[in-house]
């Protein structure tokens, strides 16, 4: 499997180990040893050539290799694009949205089933993420 949207953010260590440590784990990303961040390191994923690693890096390095750069602080949209990945079906915590598109859900073990069969829900792009869980 290989994720398909890198993303960069800006945070602290509280933000990192509060917010997004554990569900970058669940998603299958591997962090560097030591992580801790420094200042003016921005969390990106996509590191070292490796599309499912995860490190920090500085400021002029936030777009390379198609990363999507976040420029204020949002958790649920950086896990979201990191979700995106080249699974047909997607996998568990990618986002869907419904064939309207007015409606995202997360697949989740309760949900894998009904997103696949119902042929209702559709696998969400980056641009319809970004509009959904940007708040400006």
């Amino acid at each position: 499997m290989k994720f398909t949207q890198p993303v960069s953010m800006k945070v602290t260590q509280q933000q990192f180990e509060q917010d997004l440590k554990k569900p970058l784990e669940k998603l299958g990303y591997r962090l560097l040893d030591n992580f801790k961040v420094k200042d003016e390191e921005y969390l990106c994923t996509y590191y070292s050539g490796i599309n499912s690693r995860v490190s920090f890096l500085n400021f002029r390095h936030i777009t390379e290799r198609g990363r999507y750069f976040i420029p204020t602080y949002n958790p649920q949209l950086f896990i979201a694009l990191s979700s995106m990945s080249d699974k047909p079906n997607g996998i568990l915590g990618e986002y869907y949205t419904n064939i309207r598109r007015d409606k995202f859900t997360k697949k989740t073990s309760e949900t894998q089933n009904s997103l696949i069969i119902d042929n209702i829900w559709l696998k969400a792009t980056k641009e319809e993420l970004i509009a959904h869980l940007n708040p400006f």
